[in-house]
């Protein structure tokens, strides 16, 4: 399931106490932005407050992870949908932790 990976990782936050947030890449960034956008009617405006939803070039939504942990950890994730790439992003982040785990 696409929520596996995130409910997974947002449980081991909880246990290791680092905090987890999303940034889905080209996404508007609210308060700031969303009212500039919602205002203009039409197409969006296209600034670097206000981008347009960026998908890569293979047409997949991108997300990006970041945990709390020491040093500060960010992870990718790109997929056909939103949901998909944030999944995507919390798996490579258990990757990355499940490694650097193991490492120690």
């Amino acid at each position: 399931a696409p929520g596996g990976a995130c409910a997974l990782l947002q449980e081991l936050s909880e246990e290791q106490s680092f905090a987890i947030s999303y940034l889905d890449i080209g996404e508007p960034r609210a308060p700031r932005c969303a009212p500039q956008c919602s205002e203009l009617g039409g197409e969006p405006r296209v600034t670097p407050l206000c981008p347009p939803d960026a998908l890569s070039l293979s047409g997949l939504h991108q997300c990006l992870v970041e945990l709390s942990t020491q040093p500060t950890t960010v992870c990718h994730g790109a997929a056909p949908s939103r949901d998909g790439a944030r999944a995507q992003a919390a798996r490579n982040a258990l990757q990355y932790l499940r490694i650097m785990a193991g490492g120690k």
